[in-house]
């Protein structure tokens, strides 16, 4: 079995197919906005201002919306593998046939108008930070309580969870009644890559996992949809809120986006696409 290298991708590369666990280098934050930097700063981010990268677009700007009838799913853009979740969104919504915008998620006004948020992977503690600098922790978690589906991956599992072991980040979701220990498995070296039987799905899925987080407790509110061989729980679910402790945007399997974006369309009562 291949051992992944244990960071998370660098955004400098283009949103291209999910790569491999072995391709993967360590990805710096980026500031979200001018009044943040400083604060950014403090949490790890390189001072590159905002206007050297696009700014993700809202549903005023008439992009990323999904068109009329379609999806607009967000990918929280602060820090970690967004880039890899929105091209596995682009590639799932193809083989689905469905219309779906994928907007980065850097300001509260980049929440208008999504019918779903992805909280990526990366280094919890300053997307946590992140999320209290560009004022982003309340209007999720709100959007959240509200039903927004929500589906949080590594360091995304650990910002959902209500309960963390290891050191909690200053910023966080808080929702899923979970306990989730942080690091569970070791260091970098220890990371590894597994197939999963997953609750929903039709065939096993290749799990990376990376300094992963480890479900400790599951609540009664949420469900476990899978677990490691010792029946340790790695994924679950609680309503609109969706919880891995592994890695899928690193993988060419699209299935657990797809499932996702069947979640997002559930919600919204988006008709199925015409086959």
């Amino acid at each position: 079995m291949s051992q992944p290298r244990g960071d998370t991708p660098s955004v400098t590369e283009p949103a291209a197919d999910a790569r491999p666990a072995s391709a993967v280098s360590e990805q710096a934050a980026r500031p979200a906005s001018a009044p943040a930097e400083e604060a950014a700063a403090r949490a790890g981010a390189p001072s590159e201002p905002i206007a050297a990268r696009p700014r993700a677009a809202s549903p005023a700007d008439g992009r990323a919306t999904g068109g009329p009838g379609g999806l607009c799913i967000g990918v929280l853009a602060v820090q970690g593998d967004f880039a890899e979740h929105a091209a596995m969104l682009r590639r799932a919504a193809a083989g689905l046939g469905r219309a779906v915008g994928v907007r980065e998620v850097r300001t509260p006004r980049d929440l208008d108008g999504l019918d779903g948020l992805i909280v990526p992977g990366g280094e919890s503690t300053t997307i946590g930070k992140l999320l209290v600098a560009y004022g982003l922790e309340a209007p999720i978690r709100e959007a959240a309580s509200a039903g927004l589906p929500v589906w949080g991956t590594c360091a995304g599992m650990i910002l959902l969870a209500r309960d963390i072991l290891g050191g909690e980040p200053d910023g966080r979701i808080g929702l899923m009644d979970l306990t989730v220990q942080r690091n569970a498995f070791g260091r970098q070296i220890d990371s590894f890559e597994t197939e999963l039987t997953f609750s929903g799905l039709e065939r096993p899925i290749h799990a990376v996992f990376i300094r992963a987080p480890l479900v400790e407790r599951l609540g009664p509110q949420a469900e476990a949809l899978a677990s490691l061989p010792n029946g340790r729980v790695v994924a679950a679910r609680q309503g609109n809120l969706l919880a891995t402790a592994f890695h899928p945007e690193l993988t060419p399997d699209v299935s657990l986006h797809a499932y996702f974006i069947e979640q997002c369309a559930a919600r919204t009562h988006a008709p199925a696409p015409s086959r």
